[in-house]
């Protein structure tokens, strides 16, 4: 069975999602930290909730969320 497009983007956010989880916790930060972290060194506009979002596989990050 072929995959589509909406269920090729929820494995691709699933994806991002696991790694994020797994860099963030790996490097020992909160959630919180790395929102403020992000804010603060590259100027994003993101909270704690989105990034946990990010994480859950129910949203994916914007490619320049990712590059910060």
């Amino acid at each position: 069975m072929k995959n589509t497009k909406s269920g090729t983007n929820k494995q691709d956010a699933a994806f991002i999602g696991a790694r994020l989880k797994e860099v963030r916790k790996s490097a020992g930060f909160s959630l919180q930290e790395v929102a403020d972290r992000l804010n603060r060194d590259y100027g994003a506009n993101i909270n704690k909730g989105m990034i946990s979002k990010y994480e859950n596989g129910i949203h994916e990050p914007s490619a320049g969320t990712i590059h910060c």
